[in-house]
């Protein structure tokens, strides 16, 4: 069974979480006023859900709203890039 959560991470704890879950996770950049963070929405295998919980290097989990609700609730803004 997967797991439906929204996952934010710091800058300083991205790598070690992409370390612990993969490259693919973690690279969608946010901002809040001056600090950068990092989010992984969607459907999470049990076994990497329960890893990211337990390594405590989450800032934010949230199962119960959708991702756009959960940046709104935390005042968070996606920041885009500009494609070369």
């Amino acid at each position: 069974m997967n797991q439906y959560a929204t996952i934010i991470v710091t800058d300083a704890n991205k790598t070690a979480a992409q370390e612990l879950l993969g490259e693919t996770f973690f690279d969608i950049p946010l901002k809040k006023t001056l600090s950068k963070y990092w989010v992984s929405s969607g459907y999470f295998l049990v076994e990497e859900y329960d890893a990211i919980v337990d390594s405590g290097l989450a800032f934010n989990i949230n199962t119960e709203d959708s991702y756009f609700d959960c940046l709104s609730e935390l005042n968070m803004t996606r920041i885009i890039k500009d494609e070369d």
